[in-house]
């Protein structure tokens, strides 16, 4: 399993430090610890020695000197686990993390975000992957994206889970370019108040209960 480590070093990539785990029977790789060194953006390498890099552990950028540095953080489509508090809460408190970007891939697997706030105040969110959420501390209203302005999901998508934008202060949603997604969850944007235009894929064939309800300023749907 991930958790189960067989060998554990450091690399720097980037001019940074990484301390990771190589787990799953020595086939991938789980980063522990990264030294942001004061950077205002970062790029989860996707491989390390070769190995896909498939989780970010719990604690992994926990105290950092330089979390507050931080605006905006890539995600690559080979990592499935993103840990509890694997970015420090002080970071969202501050609202200095601005941009999150889930990368996608062809055939990539879910991925799980056990920390319900992680990325809450990002308010521009790139999403090109199916994303759940775990059972680790709860955002605003349970969810996962509470402060996004900008969302943009692209062709990899299959589904909006449950509660994920939830109360996000979103204007126009033009979700024209997931081309695959067939499913928005119940309370998806529940309490989108602030969502006046919505654009959805012909391809969308299930909105869940509720999807889009208390959406009150909603004018134009197409």
């Amino acid at each position: 399993g991930i958790n189960i480590p067989v060998f554990a070093g450091e690399i720097t990539i980037d001019n940074l430090k990484y301390t990771y785990e190589v787990v799953s029977n020595g086939t991938a790789v789980s980063i522990t610890d990264i030294a942001l060194d004061g950077r205002a953006s970062l790029v989860i390498p996707e491989t390390i020695n070769g190995l896909p890099v498939i989780s970010i552990g719990e604690d992994c950028a926990y105290d950092d000197s330089h979390i507050d540095d931080l605006k905006t953080i890539t995600i690559p489509a080979s990592v499935i686990f993103i840990g509890d508090d694997a970015f420090d809460d002080d970071i969202f408190s501050t609202n200095s993390l601005q941009t999150v970007i889930f990368q996608g891939a062809d055939g990539a697997e879910s991925l799980e975000i056990v920390d319900k706030a992680s990325f809450g105040y990002a308010t521009t969110v790139s999403l090109d992957r199916n994303i759940s959420s775990g059972s680790g501390t709860e955002g605003s209203g349970d969810c996962l994206f509470h402060h996004a302005t900008s969302v943009t999901v692209g062709p990899h998508v299959s589904a909006i889970k449950d509660k994920c934008f939830k109360a996000a202060p979103i204007s126009n949603l033009n979700l024209t370019g997931a081309t695959a997604l067939k499913t928005i969850d119940k309370n998806a944007f529940y309490d989108c108040d602030e969502l006046t235009s919505l654009t959805l894929p012909a391809s969308v064939i299930t909105l869940g209960e509720e999807a889009f309800c208390n959406c009150d300023g909603l004018k134009t749907v197409d």
